[in-house]
């Protein structure tokens, strides 16, 4: 058990090949952990021209801090995101009802005027053909533990 056969070996490196861009989409790259994600996001972010835009998650007060901590494992909402015009993102929650699911890849095109929040141009349909285009609003996640109630909103 855990050994990975020759066979087994030999069909999956078959299968590796450069992956191509879909329009102005690069390809996702997948981590084991969230540090080389991070880092990884930092560096296609520090390659963009332009200003920073910093997007702080807001959380609301409980009496057990640990809460937050234990909301935090399960939410991937960052507790600062920082965003530049045309900046690949990822939807981290089914928004069904905007055409989107969690995975749901796009580019931050700009920011609303009067209210700063990003706008992106999400790609959806085989092959990343069609466009929905949406100003990304908070999202909540929460975690209910006997009486308390922890949140945490982000973009």
């Amino acid at each position: 058990m855990g050994q990975v056969t020759k066979e087994t070996e030999e069909i999956l490196s078959s299968l590796s090949r450069p992956l191509k861009p879909q329009g102005t989409l690069v390809p996702t790259e997948l981590f084991a952990m969230r540090n080389e994600v991070d880092a990884c996001n930092q560096r296609h972010l520090a390659q963009l021209p332009g200003q920073v835009k910093i997007f702080n998650a807001l959380r609301n007060t409980v009496s057990d801090p640990r809460l937050h901590e234990r909301l935090d494992k399960d939410c991937n909402a960052v507790d600062s995101l920082h965003l530049k015009v045309n900046a690949q993102v990822m939807c981290i929650k089914n928004l069904t009802d905007q055409g989107l699911v969690n995975g749901s890849l796009g580019c931050v095109i700009g920011f609303e005027e009067d209210t700063g929040l990003p706008v992106v141009d999400f790609k959806s349909g085989n092959g990343g053909n069609v466009s929905i285009r949406r100003t990304v609003n908070m999202e909540q996640w929460k975690l209910e533990s006997g009486r308390d109630v922890v949140t945490k909103e982000q973009v």
